[in-house]
């Protein structure tokens, strides 16, 4: 066997990567040491060669037939693991393409640099669909390139589009989007003056800036930009006083609540027992309660009883304020304690709302950060390796996102969307129908391991997305093992679409990219822009320079 690919490991993600690579029509055998039994069954069925036992073995990896393999994809669920089996398959072809599953993505990055084995994280790879998901984006993928974030967006034209009877060029040259497919078709030839009609569907490649600017309005749940110095105005003073008494303690705000009726009652007794106006009434009780003195009104001439009860609002001008000082101070107080310890109070507005800060949830938070999206983040177990540092930077609620009064703390009841990426796909379902009954407007985003299993249950249900990370990143890493320079790859439309960032060779220096696409049906989407080297979309056909940094697009049908 040779000319193949090596999966080591057959959970969710290494059955995604082995039937991907399968519909590709490319060889595959795949090392596993236990994997269910229907899926060892299906790839088996479909030409794959199933060794059993432990892919760190020179031997399996023989019976593999690592010799003539042209690449090996380690997608077992250990980072160190992987890296065992890494370092053997090194040591057997030491030339052979490694591509790795880490979560760990600084060790990524240094094996990469050292070795040139490439480390992807299944988490960081789905976590921007995740996100997209919550904020109702049609977003397919995304990818980082010289501190510029791009994504593929796909995009249905409808009668009141403002890019109805645009053409392929006007989004190239004016919008600075790529058009990589219209209708399914991939646009042929130089960027064509095609007339876009109504229910036309696209897919698009632009940064993210574009692609707001092309919408015309920001994704939902985004945070409206502020200024660095907030003017403190009537909105921000009743938010204030707001919190500070939703934090004081039910006592302290049944006292002030007391007194306060009690004294309003007070100028009652002063004007029918002292013959006072209404206005007069209210300035005498007030000087009373603030003990500032008498000069005008005064008890002296009134009767014993009123004198007393003179007297008792006195005193109970005294406690209202102490009382007042006292949700005051404890507000103060336990907020700098939350400071001190890293957490940080609920978001204004529309937050979306993170349920389980396992890997993906962690990953997920950290993209909706880059967005500017307010996030909230819900988890049960207050030790759990990622609670701190997300609290650095997010409100984060301790409690079981199943139950009612844990979304209510966390703001479920305006949340614009709700993303349950815990590990138990029971308790996204559960969490999802949970969030119906606190609020049916949220999007519901749920987390489901079983691709299939996803499909069904969006459907059944009616929820707004059931994903699956292993489906979503599986084609990243079959990508990365087919060519080097990889930085994004998404199935979409039964067919597999490759960005690569390639160096331009010396053989190919001076060719035009219309006549490098008519002959490796390879399209070069994206070129660097002097004199800052920042990416654009290409949409002219000038002559390629000799060491030139450009991102191609490849596209191939699936099976």
């Amino acid at each position: 066997m040779t000319g193949h690919y090596i999966v080591c490991g057959m959970g969710h993600l290494g059955y995604r990567i082995a039937d991907l690579l399968l519909r590709l029509g490319e060889g595959v055998a795949v090392i596993t040491e236990g994997s269910r039994e229907d899926w060892v069954g299906d790839v088996e069925a479909r030409g794959a060669r199933i060794v059993r036992g432990d892919a760190r073995s020179a031997a399996r990896l023989r019976d593999a037939g690592i010799d003539g393999a042209r690449a090996l994809i380690a997608a077992i669920k250990l980072d160190m693991t992987n890296v065992e089996i890494a370092v053997e398959a090194r040591q057997l072809r030491p030339e052979l393409r490694v591509v790795l599953r880490l979560f760990d993505q600084q060790l990524a990055r240094q094996l990469e640099k050292a070795f040139g084995i490439r480390g992807l994280g299944m988490s960081a790879l789905a976590a921007p669909a995740f996100a997209a998901a919550a904020a109702g984006e049609h977003q397919i993928a995304t990818f980082a390139l010289g501190g510029q974030a791009f994504a593929i967006f796909s995009l249905e034209l409808t009668a009141e589009s403002p890019l109805r009877g645009s053409s392929v060029r006007d989004l190239e040259e004016r919008h600075h989007a790529a058009v990589l497919d219209v209708d399914g078709h991939e646009p042929e030839g130089p960027p064509p003056r095609l007339r876009l009609e109504p229910v036309a569907r696209l897919t698009l490649l632009a940064r993210r800036e574009d692609w707001l600017a092309l919408r015309g309005k920001p994704p939902a749940g985004a945070a409206v930009p502020r200024s660095p110095r907030r003017r403190v105005g009537p909105r921000r003073s009743w938010i204030l006083v707001r919190d500070a008494w939703r934090n004081a303690p039910l006592l302290l705000r049944s006292l002030f609540v007391v007194f306060n009726a009690l004294i309003a009652l007070s100028v009652f007794v002063f004007r029918f027992g002292m013959n006072l106006s209404f206005v007069d009434a209210v300035y005498f009780l007030i000087t009373t309660v603030t003990t500032v003195g008498y000069g005008d009104y005064n008890l002296r001439e009134s009767g014993p009883a009123l004198k007393l009860y003179g007297a008792l609002v006195m005193l109970l001008g005294s406690a209202t304020i102490a009382t007042l000082y006292s949700i005051l101070t404890d507000f103060v107080v336990s907020t700098r304690f939350e400071q001190l310890a890293g957490r940080r109070r609920l978001p204004d507005g529309e937050p979306i709302v993170v349920v389980g800060l396992g890997s993906v949830g962690f990953r997920v938070v950290e993209e909706l950060r880059r967005a500017n999206a307010p996030a909230v983040v819900v988890e049960r177990d207050p030790d759990g390796p990622y609670v701190r540092a997300a609290g650095a930077h997010v409100a984060v609620v301790l409690g079981d996102g199943r139950f009612e009064e844990t979304l209510e703390r966390a703001g479920v009841a305006r949340a614009h969307a709700v993303v349950a990426v815990t590990g138990d796909d029971a308790a996204n379902l559960g969490i999802a129908l949970a969030v119906r009954e606190v609020n049916p407007r949220a999007r519901a985003v749920v987390r489901i391991f079983d691709a299939d299993f996803a499909a069904k249950v969006q459907t059944s249900l009616g929820l707004s997305a059931a994903l699956s990370a292993s489906l979503t990143a599986a084609p990243t890493f079959v990508a990365a093992a087919l060519s080097p320079g990889v930085l994004s790859a998404v199935v979409h439309d039964r067919r597999f679409l490759m960005l690569a960032r390639q160096e331009v060779s010396p053989d190919l220096a001076g060719r035009r990219p219309s006549e490098i696409r008519a002959e490796r049906n390879v399209r070069i989407v994206l070129r660097p822009q002097a004199p800052d080297g920042a990416y654009v979309v290409t949409s002219g056909d000038a002559a390629l320079v000799a060491g030139e940094q450009v991102v191609t697009l490849t596209l191939r049908a699936l099976g």
